[in-house]
């Protein structure tokens, strides 16, 4: 199993929305999934839950 390393959720500005990172020791960062930053909070919320599984 590897060692998961910086994951996390990130602003991208010049995209104008939040993204989830997965980073693995010895690997490419992996974009996982993102979110407009337009988005209502509850939205917001609810996908930064379904990210924590």
């Amino acid at each position: 199993m590897q060692t998961i390393k910086k994951s996390g959720i990130y602003v991208n500005p010049k995209k104008r929305r939040w993204e989830y990172w997965v980073v693995e020791e010895n690997s490419s960062p992996v974009l996982v999934s993102w979110l407009s930053r337009g988005a209502p909070q509850t939205v917001y919320d609810n996908w930064e839950s379904s990210l924590e599984r």
